[in-house]
């Protein structure tokens, strides 16, 4: 196994461990937030409210 092809097998393993966490965590009841609904909050929060959209 070449080096690359070894390097990209450690990064998928270590997405499929990540997967599982989440999954799990989700499984537990913890709540999960998408980006979009994320960036609206972060957006009213630093504009006090008022968005300002470029």
């Amino acid at each position: 196994m070449d080096i690359n092809t070894y390097n990209q097998r450690e990064m998928q393993l270590l997405l499929r461990e990540k997967l599982i966490e989440v999954e799990e965590r989700r499984k537990e009841g913890t709540p999960d937030f998408n980006a979009r609904s994320v960036s609206k909050e972060l957006r009213e929060k630093i504009t006090g409210g008022t968005l300002c959209i470029k």
